[in-house]
């Protein structure tokens, strides 16, 4: 059988293996988390395949000075064309949103610019060519001339304009001279050739005549003479539609008037974008129950508000309060002053329009978008298009479809539309048909694989990791080219187990086109379901690295728990609900539940299809929904709606969990993020050595001016950017990739240096340092959940969903938590059956010290962990 033939990969714990991947065939990776599955699935194969694209560019078409470095590897061979999509999100745009992930928006702008027609916004009627005869009448009205209707009426053109028209015909019936302004028989030497003439009261006749009419250029100048007055007037001859109502002009009808990235669609209020950019009230007064005095607003902490703070004191003291008032107490009036402005204070929308027109200044950009949210755009209301576009209608089957309706919808809804289109069959053009055929190809392949109820104006940073990757997904199994590999990065997460099938079903179909397909997976389902399996192990980090199994999927693989570790979990005490979290007419975007009731002081697993609404009513809405209601704080503007909320036990607070570490940078770390690196930097710095050359704590951060590599600044490596291709990045010559400078990285304090210390494993790293009591519980956490094979220097960005969750997870249980809600999102994400067993222990240890526990997963081991299960297909 014919294979990838990979030979002594060692990037990064890769042991310098061995293995053959089968061409042609589905393999899966699995394997504990850190083993090894996407160094060898996306830092070997992917980007060996990736550099030499990019080396067979020729000289000509360079974008860079220095070539990619070559893979750690011996030889792969045949190295296939590359497609890869990891369990990641990178999308921050804006303006981007599901139709432009899945590429369907050009193709639903061409649809309605070949088959739609424009209509007035006013009174919903389709445009119509305002006839010769109307557009008479209203130059004479304009002009105050009332002809009777016996009147002759002369319709002429210029002299250039008729030889032009009729083919060099060098003779008319008459002409007209302006100097003398009469009509008289012709004379070639008058600048108007007459075209018609007719009596005031035949004038509907010029309508029988229109294909005349369409040899007149748009715009060209006409002259209606009226005989018995002696009176001519000018006319600008229009052939642009208008309403038959109320005359309103229609667009030309380009393309273009469709598309929200050109400045002729683009809605003019938002630029596009579907929102627009307000002050939030939540980020200027985050906790309504204390006054200003006790911090309520640090808005005035910034020095170019601070001006303001004595006026915004004085007014609130004018409405009858002082400092020392909870803001919650402020009366209707007194919000209304703060928000518009009142005698003394110009108001919050005065300072942000002054702020506003001093955009060009970097920092003030920046402080305007740390106070400001995302609102839709009132005009457009989202659809980011201009009015032409939103009001062009298609009618099917007697009823009536605009574009702003279709844009509103689901994908379920653009398929329905879309059926309906091809099933009417009255379009001809070629090109029109293979459009239709390939939008909907395209969203039956999202509605199996659980995508139908994506609204597709939702913006795509908005989306999961596993919304995103699966939306990508479509426009993969629609390729219908062969000889390529395609690397998938755990494409089951948050997919029921039927829903899994469906869309193993469609990866089939693409490695039944010739393609070779390479999963990197825990899912049972899919394993079992390859045509081979790739086990790597046995451990994560440095004992992984290995191929522990290469062939069918077994049953006991050392990745899957041993009956007994299952029953470990299942020896806990099993808790019965006493108390409950009981949420009534919860709503939020278009799913809502009648009830939910969810156990207190129990681990509840909510398990469900994609579409089920399960993420934006639990993780979306909840921790939101109950933290304001323990916080007592009035009812801000929401993007949920919910009847009644009642808890009935102790909830104090509420964390989710998932694998968003929320605001962080290219530059945060392991260690930055759990606290660990300054202490490091501290124990280096008090050395006996570090003390004789005056060092300091910040001699030993990347981060820092005073031990930063100056070429790099710290990062130990540089970024080329590739213009229209993906950035390649090449480690620093001065620092060797390390980011410290060499004198410092270095540095030794008898067993490892300062940069081996935050580069080598946290296993073989934090057993030699004197830990604190905090740093040394959250090491306990650290080995717990498996992650002592990260580095402390390792960047956030460049973990896996699944380690950014239990790193979030670390920084919960870095604090006491008692009487909490816990909310994980995807927990099994990038975990093998045996680190889930072992975290249930861990999961249920938390829940004792009387914590609620709720997880938003389909995997069936937490089955045996949870207390309580909620099925929302069925609630």
């Amino acid at each position: 059988m014919a294979s990838i033939r990979i030979r002594g990969a060692r990037v990064h714990n890769l042991k310098n293996i061995d293995v053959n991947i089968p061409i042609n065939r589905v393999t899966c990776l699995i394997g504990p988390s850190g083993s090894g599955k996407s160094s060898l699935a996306f830092y070997t194969l992917y980007n060996e395949s990736k550099r030499r694209y990019l080396n067979s560019i020729p000289d000509s078409l360079k974008f860079f000075s220095d070539r990619p470095l070559k893979v750690d590897v011996d030889e792969i061979s045949p190295v296939l064309p590359a497609f890869a999509l990891a369990q990641t999100n990178p999308i921050m745009s804006s303006r981007s949103c599901v139709l432009d992930v899945i590429g369907l928006l050009e193709k639903l702008q061409k649809i309605f610019y070949f088959l739609g027609s424009q209509h007035c916004p006013v009174h919903d009627l389709p445009y119509r060519h305002l006839m010769p005869s109307m557009q008479l009448r209203k130059a004479f009205s304009e002009k105050g001339m009332r002809p009777q209707e016996s009147d002759v009426i002369h319709l002429l053109i210029g002299r250039e304009e008729y030889r032009e028209i009729y083919g060099g015909r060098t003779h008319a019936p008459r002409s007209f001279c302006p100097r003398r302004n009469e009509i008289r028989t012709f004379d070639e030497s008058d600048d108007f050739y007459e075209i018609l003439r007719f009596r005031f009261g035949k004038l509907e006749m010029l309508d029988k005549r229109y294909d005349e009419f369409l040899k007149l250029k748009n715009g060209q100048e006409l002259i209606a003479f009226q005989k018995r007055k002696k009176r001519a007037v000018s006319i600008k001859y229009s052939k642009q539609m208008s309403c038959p109502k109320c005359g309103r002009m229609a667009s030309t009808g380009k393309l273009q008037h469709y598309s929200p990235y050109n400045a002729l669609g683009a809605c003019r209020s938002c630029s596009g974008h579907g929102a627009i950019l307000v002050y939030d009230e939540e980020k200027i007064f985050p906790n309504l129950n204390i006054s200003f005095k006790e911090g309520g607003t640090k808005i005035f902490n910034y020095k170019r508000l601070s001006v303001f703070e004595k006026k915004f004191i004085k007014e609130i003291k004018n409405a009858g309060y002082s400092e020392k008032t909870p803001f919650k107490n402020f009366s209707q009036e007194t919000w209304d002053r703060i928000r518009h402005g009142g005698k003394d204070f110009p108001g919050l929308d005065g300072i942000f329009q002054r702020l506003g027109k001093k955009r060009y200044k970097k920092d003030i950009r920046i402080l305007l978008r740390s106070l400001q949210k995302e609102k839709e755009c009132e005009e457009c209301e989202g659809t980011r298009v201009g009015e032409e576009a939103r009001n062009t209608r298609i009618i099917l089957s007697q009823k009536s479809f605009s574009f702003q309706e279709i844009l509103k919808g689901s994908l379920s809804d653009l398929a329905q539309f879309t059926i309906g289109i091809v099933d009417e069959g009255r379009f001809e053009d070629t090109h029109l048909r293979a459009i239709l055929k390939s939008v909907l190809s395209s969203l039956k392949t999202a509605l199996k694989i659980g995508l139908g109820e994506l609204p597709l104006l939702k913006k795509s940073k908005l989306l999961t990791p596993g919304e995103y990757q699966r939306l990508l997904m479509v426009k993969y199994l629609s390729y219908e080219g062969s000889g390529s590999l395609f690397i998938f990065d755990e494409p089951s997460l948050g997919l029921s187990g039927k829903e899994q099938k469906k869309l193993f079903s469609e990866i089939l179909k693409l490695r039944n086109n010739g393609n070779t397909i390479l999963l990197v997976e825990h899912s049972d389902i899919f394993c079992r379901l390859s045509d081979e399996v790739i086990e790597m192990g046995k451990g994560s980090g440095f004992e992984g690295g290995r191929i522990v199994h290469q062939g069918k999927y077994f049953e006991k693989s050392p990745a899957r728990p041993s009956k007994e570790e299952v029953s470990y979990c299942e020896a806990f005490p099993r808790r019965s609900p006493s108390s409950w979290i009981i949420v009534k007419g919860l709503k939020c975007d278009q799913y809502a539940k009648k009830e939910m009731k969810i156990p207190i002081d129990c681990v509840t697993q909510i398990k469900g299809d994609s579409n089920s609404g399960k993420f934006q009513l639990i993780i979306k809405s909840l921790p939101i929904l109950i933290k304001r209601h323990l916080e007592d704080i009035y009812k801000r503007e929401s993007f949920y709606s919910y009847t009644s909320l009642r808890i009935e036990g102790d909830i104090r607070n509420v964390y989710l969990i998932d694998s968003n570490v929320g605001k962080v940078t290219g530059r945060s770390t392991v260690g930055s993020f759990l606290g660990i690196s300054p202490h490091i930097r501290k124990y280096y710095a008090d050395l006996p050595i570090s003390k004789m050359m005056e060092l300091r704590p910040g001699h030993f951060s990347v981060n820092s001016l005073l031990g930063r590599c100056s070429t790099c600044e710290g990062k130990g490596f540089r970024d080329i950017d590739m213009v229209y291709l993906e950035d390649i990045r090449i480690p620093c010559d001065d620092c060797q990739g390390k980011g410290l400078k060499g004198q410092y990285a270095s540095l030794s304090d008898g067993r490892l240096t300062s940069y081996e210390t935050f580069s080598l494993p946290m296993s073989k790293v934090m057993t030699y340092l004197r830990l604190t009591p905090k740093i040394r519980r959250i090491w306990e956490y650290v080995q717990w959940l498996n992650l002592d094979y990260l580095s402390l220097s390792r960047r956030l960005n460049t973990l896996s969903g699944g380690e950014r969750q239990r790193i979030n997870l670390l920084a919960c249980l870095g604090q006491k938590i008692e009487d909490s809600l816990l909310i994980f999102e995807n927990l099994s994400f990038g975990l093998s059956e045996k680190e889930l067993v072992r975290l249930g222990g861990l999961l249920r240890r938390i829940c004792a010290h009387s914590n609620s526990i709720i997880i938003v997963d389909d995997h069936h081991l937490f089955g045996h962990i949870s207390d309580y299960t909620i099925d929302f297909n069925r609630l």
